[in-house]
């Protein structure tokens, strides 16, 4: 405000906030999921479900001159899993060991991209990287296994305002660029395995609140796994498949 009575007085502007432009996640998520391996008959070999509960956070880079956006995301869950399979030359479903650990570590970076045009439908591509954890030797004549993989994602969504509320139904297709499967067996066996791909199917339900958003996701993900090249030991990893049918809540702010 100016003061008429003194000449050094100065009209005070208030500032302008500026939005950041960026965005930050931090929740939890769990999921069920389903593993199973198949062998060259089509025959189901073992499998394998578990409970993952754990930690999920991201952030969020945002192009508003471009409307694109880098997305940062990394997820660990753990669980105990229930197996099924077979001793020595025996049949599927004659041996059964509960309560093996599990863990799962996952990132991903994406560069998505709208437009007018697409009237709220956003392109992605990116890449991800997964690590499985599967203690199996905590049963008896099991032994650990490690799989890291690493692939491409392209993936679109589509974003829907609802007052309050924004609803983005998303789908992902994730194929594998290299796939390693390690055994604590035979002291140790490392085959390739990659040949395959994955999928996701995901709806967001986010709530815009004062100081943060609440972000309930439900999601569906599945991996399809061809057989591993042979080791020269004569071992091989075969063919296998994963459900994952889980939800995220989570807060941006």
């Amino acid at each position: 405000m100016a003061n008429s009575t003194n000449p050094f007085a100065r009209d005070i502007v208030e500032p302008v906030a500026v939005k950041s432009p960026y965005t930050f996640e931090l929740g939890l998520t769990t999921h069920r999921e389903v593993y199973k391996e198949y062998g060259q008959d089509g025959a189901k070999l073992m499998q394998e479900e578990a409970w993952m509960t754990g930690v999920k956070g991201g952030v969020t880079r945002e192009f508003a001159d471009i409307g694109g956006k880098l997305v940062l995301t990394g997820e660990f869950a753990m669980g105990k899993s229930d197996y099924t399979g077979s001793y020595m030359g025996g049949n599927y479903g004659e041996l059964h060991i509960n309560n093996l650990t599990r863990s799962l570590f996952e990132v991903t970076g994406m560069y998505k991209q709208t437009a007018p045009l697409w009237k709220g439908l956003t392109a992605g591509a990116g890449l991800g990287y997964r690590r499985l954890v599967d203690n199996l030797q905590e049963g008896s004549g099991g032994y650990k296994r490690t799989n890291d993989r690493l692939y491409l994602i392209l993936g679109l969504e589509q974003e829907f305002q609802l007052k309050q509320w924004t609803i983005t139904p998303g789908v992902q297709y994730k194929h594998i660029l290299m796939s390693k499967q390690k055994s604590d067996l035979l002291g140790g066996v490392t085959v390739r395995q990659n040949d395959g791909y994955g999928a996701e199917a995901s709806i967001a339900f986010a709530h815009k609140g004062d100081k943060f958003n609440t972000v309930v996701t439900p999601y569906y993900r599945i991996w399809d796994i061809k057989d591993s090249n042979v080791h020269s030991t004569g071992l091989y990893e075969p063919r296998n498949k994963t459900k994952e049918f889980g939800v995220s809540l989570t807060f941006q702010f």
